[in-house]
């Protein structure tokens, strides 16, 4: 798990390196229109995601997926690692992918959402073996956060459900099964793709709410 945190969150410097260097853009650019993160629009994301997936963790039961609270042997050094290392995991996913690619693919088109989906193909292919399910739930994330991307101008939507899906899937699978088990994850059935989907759209409507009423800007002002 460390050294698989650890070679993803390397894609970070690649992609700002490349920007600096190949590209000769603001590196701030691949934040938000900006040229950086808006602090208290990412803050309010946080907020909004671990609300929601607090929700969806805490109807498991009425879903009829108990919890069987049994934390793993030696579960210390993987909390170290999840809470350390995870949010920049998730962060360098949504920097390469919501970022560095679909800026890049927008670049050819004149409508943002060919670059959305070709992000959203890539992200989920990204992931490995698996079946069509749960590919439909990473794609439907993919798009999700390619959406809020184009709706609010820039990654902190979609680094804070990122962020806190991750930390939440690690977190309970360490309490209640094994780490190992989630992350060695190739199929999921029809209703648990579903209900993920709409836990990912509720995070996005609800981040694309809070950006409209705090103004956060969409796009680059136009030069005078």
């Amino acid at each position: 798990m460390l050294a698989s945190h650890l070679g993803i969150i390397t894609m970070i410097p690649i992609v700002l390196t490349v920007l600096h260097f190949v590209h000769r853009v603001p590196l701030g650019r691949i934040w938000s229109v900006s040229e950086g993160p808006r602090w208290r629009y990412l803050l309010a994301c946080l907020l909004i995601s671990v609300g929601v997936f607090a929700g969806y963790v805490g109807t498991l039961p009425l879903r009829g997926q108990p919890l069987h609270w049994q934390p793993q042997p030696g579960l210390l050094p993987f909390l170290l690692v999840i809470l350390l290392l995870t949010p920049f995991q998730a962060l360098a996913e949504e920097v390469l992918f919501r970022g560095y690619l679909l800026q890049g693919l927008g670049a050819l088109f004149r409508s943002p959402w060919p670059a959305v989906l070709g992000s959203a193909l890539l992200f989920a292919l990204f992931h490995g073996a698996q079946n069509p399910q749960l590919f439909l739930s990473r794609l439907a994330f993919g798009l999700l956060a390619g959406w809020l991307v184009v709706r609010t101008g820039g990654l902190e939507a979609g680094i804070a459900a990122h962020v806190i899906n991750n930390l939440f899937a690690f977190l309970l699978a360490g309490l209640t099964s094994t780490i190992a088990q989630v992350r060695q994850v190739t199929e999921v059935g029809w209703a648990q793709a579903f209900s993920d989907v709409i836990t990912f759209a509720i995070v996005a409507v609800l981040t694309s709410v809070v950006a409209a009423r705090m103004r956060v800007p969409d796009c680059v002002d136009e030069p005078s």
